[in-house]
């Protein structure tokens, strides 16, 4: 019964059977399930024909409700409680990958709850112990992102054994060399960076220090808050400007990272764009792409050019927090958002985002709004550390964020600021725009080599899903961190022609994996020829039904992959 209807009727089916106190009006249904009005419309009519849907006009509101009394509907019903609901999201989840879940049937679980991208954070493991993670992960989903972040030159405590538990008014020593009665930290000008009366926090900002006297290069400072020393965590000095230097250690993991063909190598203490230039003269010739980290007052100030420079960005909350007065920080959030916005760039938010789930299966409120907001200043992805890496309920944790994100990415409004249509690429994304919001459009096709035309148009944060169609294994990883695409690999080769036949590999694809419906109307958007520049120039609008019979293909011929 069921392979009678069409996906998006069965994912309304699904919404009511699983909401049966709240009839829904055609304009809700439509949104939730990210389709034009015009053909949820369409779809609901079929379904009353089929006596499984009844509708109700209340005032100018036509409101549908399932039919419980009909056998087909309970035939749906039980169809689909045997089967699992699509999770749709735009807005992408990054997590830290640790011995919290690193098996390959652990990562799989972290992928079926939201996770897009996977992190590896390289201040803490060695290559062997990232090399299975990076085995379990191609196994668990060879379509995921992998960023492996960089150590830098961050202060670290190393060397320590077992946890420190300190409280307010306790006296801790420091030093930058080891000793039996001391933490040591990493760097040996550590103790000349600091003065009677300053002020250093460790692990992201949570425990903070004064120095009380620095005598023979051990620093005595007095601990101001709770908190639990642990190793490998940072070490912060408010106002001291740490080079972006590339490390030994960071150039070891480099290579390591180009031998493995990953995706992303997180930039830690940028500070110009000129650091990201120093970076990129190392990575020629490879697939690696910069995602570099706004952490320091001299980042903010020049932020505008970090951003061009990098192929993404991340806001680290914790450094940035702990170099800024706090309350900047919302503010310097939204701003740095704004920019890659509107450059067309990736943005990921990171830092005790849901940083209680470490030890609780549930987050607190303000971590609630804390990821609602992220998504609604228009954060490409959100990324949690701790949480999943080394944290109790790290499935519960990527559950509970996604379900916060497909909450609230309704409220999302497409943005077009001032600018984005200053160029070729930007007027056509305009466009695309425009045709959705006029029109009754239900997905975006983009037809792309290398994934610029999918990163262009995410900037706009359209509201129906993009799907971009790629022949290279590597760009659909990539994409895996762009806002409200879809990327799909096609086995024909894709190149600038968007030639008919690449038309007819994507939508039949789009088909086969359940990504458009026959009733849809779509977009195809593409760059065609553009062997002087990069510059989207091409916008067709296809009713799915009509285009696959100038194909030449029956639509017995298309089957869905199941």
């Amino acid at each position: 019964m069921s392979s009678t209807l069409s996906r998006n009727a069965m994912k309304i089916v699904s919404y009511l059977s699983k909401n049966p106190g709240q009839p829904a009006s055609i304009n809700q249904l439509a949104r939730l399930i990210g389709i034009s009005v015009g053909s949820a419309h369409q779809i609901l009519k079929g379904l009353e024909t089929e006596d499984i849907v009844q509708a109700d006009i209340y005032g100018n509101s036509l409101i549908c409700r399932l039919n419980k009394s009909s056998p087909k509907t309970l035939d749906l019903v039980q169809t689909l409680s045997q089967g699992k609901t699509p999770k749709a999201k735009k807005t992408k989840i990054v997590c830290t990958i640790g011995p919290a879940a690193n098996t390959v049937s652990q990562i799989l679980k972290l992928v079926e709850e939201g996770m897009d991208v996977a992190r590896i954070n390289g201040a803490h493991g060695d290559e062997s112990s990232f090399l299975e993670m990076i085995k379990n992960l191609r196994k668990a989903s060879p379509s995921i992102g992998i960023l492996l972040d960089l150590p830098g030159t961050k202060m670290r405590i190393v060397d320590l054994e077992q946890e420190v538990p300190v409280i307010p008014g306790q006296k801790v020593m420091f030093a930058a060399s080891s000793r039996k009665d001391a933490i040591t930290v990493d760097q040996v000008e550590f103790p000349r960076l600091l003065k009677s009366g300053r002020h250093f926090s460790v692990d992201d900002g949570s425990i903070t220090f004064i120095v009380d006297n620095i005598e023979g290069g051990v620093v005595d400072a007095v601990a101001q808050n709770k908190g639990i020393l642990k190793n490998r965590k940072g070490v912060i000095i408010p106002d001291i400007k740490l080079k972006a230097g590339i490390t030994p250690r960071d150039k070891e993991l480099i290579a390591f990272a180009i031998k493995q063909e990953l995706n992303f190598i997180g930039f830690s203490f940028v500070s110009s764009a000129e650091d990201v230039f120093r970076l990129e003269g190392q990575l020629k010739g490879t697939k690696l792409k910069i995602i570099s980290k706004i952490e320091t007052k001299k980042a903010i100030e020049n932020y505008r050019d970090i951003i061009q420079s990098s192929y993404a960005i991340m806001i680290d909350r914790g450094d940035l927090g702990s170099d800024v007065p706090f309350e900047q920080l919302p503010r310097l959030q939204k701003r740095v958002i704004q920019e890659c916005n509107a450059q067309g760039k990736p943005v990921i938010i990171a830092t005790e985002m849901m940083h209680s789930m470490v030890s609780s299966p549930v987050p607190k409120k303000s971590e609630i709004t804390d990821v609602a907001n992220a998504v609604l200043d228009g954060a490409s992805a959100v990324m949690l550390s701790a949480e999943t890496a080394v944290g109790q309920y790290p499935l519960e944790t990527v559950r509970a964020m996604r379900k916060i994100i497909q909450e609230i990415e309704g409220e999302v409004v497409p943005s077009q600021s001032e600018g984005m249509a200053s160029d070729d690429t930007g007027l056509m994304g305009s466009v695309v725009l425009g045709l959705i919001q006029k029109g009754s459009i239900d997905k975006v096709l983009c037809i792309t080599h290398g994934g610029f035309t999918a990163r262009m148009l995410s900037r706009f944060k359209l509201p129906t899903p993009i799907i971009a169609l790629t022949s290279d294994p590597k760009i659909v990883q990539r994409l895996s961190l762009v806002w409200g695409v879809i990327p799909l690999l096609v086995e024909k080769e894709i190149d600038n022609t968007a030639s008919v036949e690449q038309k007819k590999e994507a939508i039949v694809s789009c088909l086969r994996n359940g990504l458009i419906d026959i009733d849809d109307t779509i977009l195809l958007v593409g760059a065609v020829f553009p062997n002087h520049r990069k510059v989207i120039n091409m916008v067709e609008l296809h009713r799915v039904s009509e285009i696959i019979g100038f194909f030449g293909l029956a639509k017995s011929e298309i089957v869905e992959a199941e």
